[in-house]
């Protein structure tokens, strides 16, 4: 043998050991079906799985109910030869198109989105594309108009996935562009994230905290907690700026009971209150799971915005964060305010990522949401002038 050759070991070929897509009936419903039990296994064992992954919050979500009474949802499940495995939940998702453009018509188109927007498992990224494609291909059989991806960071290993795909099934779309994401990096040591702010801003954040200290904080996490939770943030919704939609995503919507119930049962849930004696003033709903907090909703009482109650709330929380089970992430979800960019350390991108059919129907349809979308904001303020308009000649 010359000296120039080398013996090269045989590349290990990745082989598929079979992809099985499992509909979401009574039986698992009902904890019934191997498929159930399969789904709370891949959920258990993969590390970075949320709330949004676990079987039982499919029939927690009342809209997805009504969706699964009229067309089935899927497990899809994959193993690999070398002994990875990926699992994605899909329900179904019915869009009604607005009447874009002022065309006066409107067209509902049918697809699925993705439970918890990633799919979850034991898998490595050599099997993550593959079982990528495979779930294109089975959505193309069914006919699906799109695949919904709700929430998708930037950077990450879905997001790298989605824009580096080849020769897929579906392509890609963003709809709705990319928002800013804010989340705090929890380090072990609480000094090393408080030397993160200015001499300045750890002198004023000291004196807020001193000034109310009359202020208690209240910490939900059991199933007995949730009445008064909600009660509690109705009261403050009432008195807050965002009155009017937070009365009706906490207060008159049933499912957020079931859902708050739910996360308490499953130990997830992670919610705060602000009293000034017996007087809720602010809150935040939170959910914590395998050390990863998201916080939904947060909102303070104008009546005492001059005592700075969100920021306190944020502060005392944070305090109780470090102290009690601290998760790794504090994610302050979707939204650019500003007091997110203050007490933030990680910066990043997030978007809604939609995999539409490759076809010239679906290719106008979504050139007109991208439109309507463009033209709603000057839409709106048309529409403002004009009732504003109405009023003063009605006055």
């Amino acid at each position: 043998m010359s000296n120039h050759q080398r013996l090269i070991a045989p590349q290990a070929v990745l082989r598929s050991e079979g992809f099985s897509a499992a509909e979401l009936d009574e039986s698992f419903r009902l904890h019934l079906s191997q498929d159930y039990w399969r789904w709370l296994s891949h959920f258990q064992s993969d590390p970075a799985a949320t709330i949004q992954h676990h079987p039982d919050l499919v029939f927690h979500d009342r809209r997805a109910v009504r969706e699964l009474q009229n067309r089935p949802g899927f497990l899809l499940q994959r193993s690999f030869s070398n002994g990875s495995s990926w699992a994605a939940g899909i329900l179904p998702k019915t869009v009604t198109l607005p009447r874009s453009a002022g065309l006066g018509w409107q067209r509902q188109v049918q697809g699925y989105r993705l439970a918890g927007s990633r799919f979850f498992g034991s898998g490595d990224t050599e099997s993550h594309p593959l079982f990528q494609q495979e779930m294109e291909e089975f959505l193309r059989r069914q006919n699906a108009d799109f695949l919904l991806f709700e929430d998708v960071l930037q950077p990450s290993e879905t997001w790298n996935l989605l824009t580096s795909r080849s020769e897929p099934a579906l392509r890609m779309e963003f709809l709705l562009g990319l928002a800013t994401r804010f989340r705090i990096r929890l380090p072990q040591n609480p000094d090393d994230y408080w030397r993160g702010f200015s001499k300045n801003a750890r002198k004023q954040n000291r004196r807020l905290l001193d000034d109310n200290q009359r202020f208690t904080l209240w910490r939900a996490t059991d199933v007995t907690h949730v009445p008064d939770f909600l009660e509690a943030a109705k009261h403050v919704a009432e008195h807050s700026w965002q009155s009017d939609r937070l009365r009706v995503r906490l207060c008159q919507d049933e499912s957020r009971l079931d859902l708050l119930t739910f996360l308490a049962l499953h130990g997830a849930l992670r919610s705060y209150v602000l009293f000034d004696g017996q007087t809720p003033i602010a809150f935040e709903f939170d959910h914590q799971l395998k050390g990863y907090l998201v916080s939904e909703e947060a909102a303070y009482d104008q009546r005492y915005a001059e005592h700075g109650p969100g920021r306190t709330l944020l502060l005392r929380v944070l305090h109780d964060l470090f102290e009690h089970d601290p998760p790794a992430w504090y994610d302050f979800a979707a939204g650019d305010w500003d007091y997110k960019r203050r007490f933030a350390n990680d910066e990043s991108q997030s978007a809604k990522l939609w995999l539409v059919k490759r076809d010239l129907r679906f290719g106008v349809i979504s050139t007109l949401m991208r439109a309507e979308r463009a033209l709603r904001p000057s839409g709106r303020r048309i529409r403002d002038f004009l009732r504003s308009r109405a009023a003063f000649a009605n006055s």
